[in-house]
This record gives C-alpha cells, sequence and structure tokens, in this order.
C-alpha cells in the first residue's frame, strides 16, 4: 500500500480499524452518516466500499464459509500467526504486511 493512502470509515472513528490504522502508521478519515456526514472535505466517502462489500457478501454466501477448525489448514497460516482474526487482519493483509 502505498504511503499516500488513506482509509476512509464510518462511524466515529474510534473502532478497531481505527486502532489498527494508527499502528500500521496508515492515515484514517472518518465520515460519520449518523450525523449527516457522507462526505468528508468533499472526496472522502464510503459508497464504493460499502456498495463492493454488498457484492462481495452476497457472492460469499453461496460458499457458506469456513470454520474455525479449518483456519489453520489455509494456505496463509503462517502468515496470519500473531493476529487476531478481525478488521485489524484484514486492514493489515490489505496494506500488504503480510505476504502469503
Amino acid at each position: 500500500m502505498g504511503r499516500d493512502a488513506i482509509l476512509v470509515t464510518d462511524g466515529e472513528g474510534k473502532g478497531p480499524l481505527a486502532l489498527a490504522s494508527r499502528k500500521l502508521g496508515i492515515a484514517h478519515r472518518a465520515v460519520d452518516p449518523n450525523k449527516g456526514i457522507r462526505i468528508l472535505a468533499g472526496v472522502f466517502h464510503i459508497q464504493n466500499t460499502n456498495a463492493y462489500h454488498s457484492r462481495l457478501k452476497e457472492w460469499m454466501f453461496g460458499f457458506h464459509g469456513v470454520t474455525t477448525k479449518y483456519l489453520g489448514h489455509s494456505a496463509g497460516d503462517a502468515c496470519l500467526s500473531g493476529y487476531t482474526l478481525g478488521p485489524g487482519l484484514w486492514l493489515a493483509l490489505a496494506a500488504g504486511h503480510c505476504k502469503g
């Protein structure tokens, strides 16, 4: 991930992704739709991400998920060790901190 990358999340910017972005040194901006803030500084928004997430969930539904019993069998097991399964892990993977 480039040094100019910025993580944009919804909410108040206090959740696990905000914490992970600080730990990983990734810039973070939070929009808060609950307060009517959908676009920040005229450029930061989450509509594309929400649309992608919706399509991804719909596609993944057919796989019925992977049980935790078999998570250790994945090719990326060594890469995932030391991470808790959650938003921080996905951000670390997306940022290239874990090369499978």
